[in-house]
């Protein structure tokens, strides 16, 4: 109310939508503003870009960042949802929009370090992003990038089920070689995917693990990659694919 109160009567066409609410100023239904979010490209783009100034300043309250995470994750079904009614062509163009919009957004934000609440809030739009906008291999690998980059100790278990999930959308089974080498560094790491399997499918991220894990031949990946093996986290199918990828490496290795 405070803020409606300091708006022009007249207010920009991003924020037009408020204008009922400042002739006789009432709380905006969070619904409405999800709505705009959806509905307004101008409003959408607008709050993305105040989100990561403030973040980026270190001003960001964990109930400023929970409202931009469920605004932001609706929004991304709404937009998607919308374009799928159209022709193939425009779709694809919308997505494309809606991720060139946020992903700079989300890199902003996941390097910002002040505190888990931000990166757990991106790891959520990650998620929404990911399962909602069909995007490529190249978008994605930029995304685990940026996830495995941001975590620490607190968020770690939310880094893992995010990586998870990203690694059900790519093509490709093997991870790009930075993300998988500072996973296999990660303490008790056979462990840890197992408690993540209990909320995701892990099977592709372990699989991109034990496929990093053979591409660098130290003693401690290798008992890496017998705890990934052992794990029980790999389908058969799975562990063909990296039986076969170890009896390559045999082939081009000397006797």
């Amino acid at each position: 109310l405070a803020l409606l109160s300091i708006l022009p009567a007249q207010p920009p066409h991003a924020i037009r939508f408020l204008f009922p609410y400042i002739q006789a100023p009432t709380n905006v239904p969070q619904r409405t503003i999800a709505y705009t979010a959806i509905n307004t490209p101008q409003f959408f783009k607008a709050y993305q870009s105040y989100v990561a100034k403030v973040v980026e300043a270190g001003h960001q309250a964990s109930h400023m960042l929970s409202f931009w995470s469920g605004i932001t994750v609706e929004a991304i079904y709404g937009i998607v949802s919308n374009a799928s009614s159209g022709r193939k062509d425009l779709q694809d163009q919308g997505t494309e929009k809606l991720v060139l919009e946020l992903l700079p957004v989300l890199n902003s934000c996941m390097r910002a370090k002040h505190g888990a609440d931000t990166v757990l809030a991106c790891y959520a739009i990650v998620i929404m992003m990911v399962n909602q906008a069909k995007v490529g291999d190249k978008v994605l690998d930029g995304l685990t990038e940026a996830v495995i980059a941001a975590h620490d100790e607190t968020s770690l278990q939310s880094c893992l089920s995010c990586l998870a999930i990203i690694a059900m959308e790519r093509s490709k089974a093997q991870i790009p070689a930075k993300v998988s080498r500072k996973l296999l560094k990660v303490p008790q790491l056979v462990q840890k995917l197992t408690a993540v399997s209990q909320q995701c499918q892990v099977e592709r991220l372990v699989l991109g693990c034990a496929l990093g894990a053979l591409s660098d031949s130290s003693d401690e990946n290798r008992n890496m990659f017998n705890g990934l093996i052992a794990s029980g986290l790999l389908t058969t199918s799975h562990i063909h694919i990296v039986l076969s990828a170890l009896v390559q490496l045999l082939r081009d290795s000397a006797p």
